[in-house]
């Protein structure tokens, strides 16, 4: 049986290049977690629910908490309508 060897990705660009990925890829990941973790930040100071950040971004509240539940981040009320 051929052994698997494990891969080490330091950050976005490397697990890009892992992956095959182009290098814009890697940089793309990267912004978009950051953008991620900056509105996380936001939106927990502010103390801002599902619907106030559907509002505010003009989407729905059932897309807003589809990216919460993504980026694994809910301490707004899952049940705020």
């Amino acid at each position: 049986m051929k052994r698997i060897r494990p891969v080490v990705a330091r950050n976005a660009r490397e697990l890009a290049k892992v992956l095959g990925l182009a290098p814009s890829d890697g940089m793309e990941i990267e912004f978009r977690s950051d953008l991620n973790d900056k509105i996380i930040e936001v939106v927990s100071k502010k103390g801002l629910t599902h619907s106030d950040v559907a509002r505010l971004a003009h989407t729905s509240r059932t897309r807003v908490i589809g990216i919460a539940i993504l980026t694994t981040f809910q301490p707004m009320s899952c049940c705020e309508y």
